[in-house]
């Protein structure tokens, strides 16, 4: 180092030394009652309004655990009147050939050149996501079986006259359709929050 260099930290050093030797509190001969003296403790309306304020959350609490429990059995009361309606609208397709035959002129008019595409936009216009999730394409033990409806011969059909491409991507496509329908809903929950 040069003589500039090592004087200017020597200075430096010195007088870190000094500050800190005189800023030192001897804490031996302190005793407690001194140390809290100067502790000012809340006054008994400040804790009587923060015990307020506590009750007013729990409260808060309650209610939104009370709405949300309501907003559930609203849906879910909602969810199976939907589904009573479209049990209705299966039997009506079932027995009018005329209401399939307009359903498939309906979707064919759809301007969607990828079969994909296609399908899943039906299937959307067809059911909402929340409705999906409780169908899925073969049935299951909690599920209903999508592929033995009406409907799916009227979109089936569609699609046949619409797109010459393998059968298998029909199945293929709607059975992911309903299969994703719960990470449908997550994920717009998820994108409603932000």
């Amino acid at each position: 180092m040069n003589d500039f260099t090592e004087q200017f930290f020597n200075n430096e050093t010195e007088s870190a030394e000094t500050s800190t030797s005189t800023n030192k509190v001897d804490m031996s001969n302190v005793s407690y009652t001194q140390l809290t003296s100067n502790y000012e403790y809340p006054s008994t309306s400040t804790m009587l309004q923060m015990q307020k304020l506590n009750k007013n959350v729990e409260d808060l609490k309650d209610r939104l655990d009370k709405l949300d429990a309501e907003n559930t059995k609203i849906q879910t009361r909602l969810l199976t009147e939907v589904i009573a309606q479209r049990k209705l609208v299966q039997e009506d397709l079932s027995n009018s050939s005329e209401l399939c035959e307009q359903l498939e002129a309906e979707m064919i008019n759809y301007n969607i050149s990828d079969p994909a595409k296609f399908l899943r936009t039906m299937w959307k216009k067809i059911f909402t996501d929340e409705m999906a999730s409780k169908y899925s394409w073969k049935g299951t033990n909690t599920k209903i079986c999508v592929l033995s409806l009406a409907i799916t011969t009227a979109v089936r059909s569609a699609f046949n006259q619409k797109f010459a491409v393998d059968e298998k991507q029909f199945s293929l496509v709607c059975s992911k359709w309903f299969q994703t329908a719960n990470d449908r809903i997550k994920y717009y929950k998820k994108t409603e929050k932000k």
